[in-house]
């Protein structure tokens, strides 16, 4: 999939950078402590005409995510940061994009202890999506029009394998294959 898309980690060009930040960090309510916690983030929208011309999301998360599109796996990140000096990750989304509906799905995970490998923050998802189509121009950003659930699938108890695999034995759900998230009942407004 990254030879779909192009991915800027670390130093990326200028022009790459977002001019400003309009998104905002978000999470579930109530839910700013302890180790292991997964949400999964859905927001749905459209692309007028016959495809995008300019899609690029930033996007960030304290510990990480996974990032599908219409259902397929795009990547996963961001690169390891010091939460004062937060890492993002610039994706082309325009080749993944469809003309009417399209579906950003996304599995944040929050680490909740320090690791040699992770600094302790605060649990956040951040994305902020640029788009121009036939519509003109215009951004998605997280907030409260994204849909989110708790991650129930995943154990918020296991144990490491060793101190230094930053939760390495907790990342899958009973040992299962990592399918995209299923957004059904249960999804409601965050913020």
């Amino acid at each position: 999939m990254k030879s779909m898309i192009k991915l800027w980690r670390g130093n990326c060009p200028d022009e790459a950078r977002p001019n400003r930040w309009n998104a905002r960090w978000i999470w579930r309510r109530g839910e700013c402590a302890g180790t292991n916690l997964y949400l999964l983030l859905r927001r749905a929208f459209r692309i007028e005409g016959a495809k995008a011309a300019r899609a690029r999301l930033y996007i960030a998360a304290d510990s990480s995510y996974r990032l599908w599109v219409n259902g397929q796996f795009v990547c996963r990140g961001p690169a390891r940061c010091a939460p004062q000096r937060q890492a993002f990750d610039i994706l082309d989304l325009a080749p993944l994009l469809r003309p009417g509906r399209n579906i950003l799905a996304v599995l944040a995970h929050h680490n909740g202890a320090a690791t040699p490998q992770h600094n302790l923050g605060r649990p956040g998802f951040l994305a902020q999506l640029e788009i121009e189509d036939k519509a003109g121009a215009r951004e998605i950003l997280s907030g409260e029009t994204w849909l989110a659930s708790p991650g129930h699938a995943w154990r918020r108890n296991a144990p490491r394998e060793t101190q230094n695999d930053g939760g390495a034995g907790r990342d899958l759900a009973q040992g299962a294959p990592m399918p995209p998230p299923r957004f059904g009942r249960g999804f409601t407004e965050i913020l």
